[in-house]
């Protein structure tokens, strides 16, 4: 499976900007981002206001301040053209996204 880091070249690569998005605030997304040595990945946090992202895309899991983990590619016009939810503990299936950008 491809890493984060490296799936985030590959993206970049294809023309598509990647980020990660998170309902951590963004203190505990420094530690995360230096504990898996990231370096080509842009973390956002979704702290605060409350989960507005995560909640315009149906995200947060019972109404609980958490969210799954979950594939979204928007496109140049705002458009959502994959969106994937893998679950709390799965990472999405990096070459699974890849295959569909390659075949747009």
């Amino acid at each position: 499976m491809l890493s984060l880091d490296r799936f985030n070249r590959e993206l970049n690569r294809r023309g598509i900007e990647g980020f990660g998005l998170s309902v951590d605030t963004p203190k505990l997304l420094e530690k995360w981002h230096a504990h898996l040595e990231l370096k080509d990945v842009v973390l956002l946090s979704d702290a605060d206001p409350k989960l507005e992202v995560t909640r315009l895309f149906g995200l947060e899991i019972g109404g609980q301040e958490i969210s799954g983990r979950s594939m979204i590619l928007i496109d140049e016009q705002g458009h959502v053209v994959f969106f994937k939810r893998t679950g709390m503990h799965r990472a999405p299936d990096f070459q699974d996204v890849l295959n569909f950008v390659d075949k747009r």
